[in-house]
């Protein structure tokens, strides 16, 4: 589908039904349409898509760089003058994640540190958690506000507060890269564990920053 970011339109490009299709097969027909399109005058300049596994194998095909370390978010098409962004869409990440949208206010950050603070039974080691899901939380605003009457983080992005953002962003990606599933110092980080999706999806946004 074909989304305006400099008008109000939408418009189906295509439907395939298939039973399952392969990373390869995607990155082919993305290619296709984005051909279609240029051939119309359309100029593409973004694709986002879901962190499903053929789409991040599809990521590859298309040219982007997946490791966290070597980042690259952008990728080009045979014909094109300029780069198209890559982004994962932010609602399928936070299931990646395991996060219900529900968790991430800052009324439950709130709630969670006070109760550690009150060093209460079972939240002794919450300053973790608490961490967490304040940066999350950040980060799914950051990532879903399009909104330039808004406030802070809920402000869509623009010159006036994109220096406030990109540093969030940048301390954010770090927080991720360095984030492991467990406090064991010889724990794997979550960027290398079977749960990555969801996290690589984030650090690609911190792109942003860059």
């Amino acid at each position: 589908m074909l989304v305006a970011v400099n008008a109000s339109w939408k418009l189906p490009v295509g439907y395939f039904l298939t039973a399952g299709i392969t990373g390869e097969q995607k990155a082919k027909i993305v290619r296709q349409c984005i051909d279609l399109a240029n051939s119309s005058g359309v100029k593409v300049v973004s694709l986002t898509c879901v962190g499903s596994v053929s789409s991040l194998s599809m990521a590859r095909y298309l040219g982007c760089d997946l490791n966290c370390e070597t980042l690259r978010s952008s990728f080009s098409v045979e014909g094109n003058d300029h780069e198209m962004s890559l982004f994962l869409d932010p609602p399928h990440m936070f299931k990646h994640v395991q996060l219900g949208t529900h968790l991430l206010s800052n009324s439950v950050t709130d709630a969670i540190q006070y109760c550690c603070d009150m060093k209460l039974p079972g939240f002794e080691e919450a300053s973790g958690t608490v961490k967490f899901i304040r940066i999350f939380s950040c980060l799914y605003v950051v990532c879903n506000y399009r909104i330039l009457l808004q406030s802070g983080f809920k402000k869509a992005l623009n010159t006036a507060n994109y220096s406030a953002v990109e540093g969030f962003v940048l301390k954010a990606q770090k927080y991720i890269k360095e984030l492991t599933v467990s406090p064991n110092p010889q724990a794997i980080k979550v960027i290398d564990s079977d749960r990555k999706t969801g996290f690589i999806g984030f650090v690609f946004y911190s792109c942003l920053a860059n």
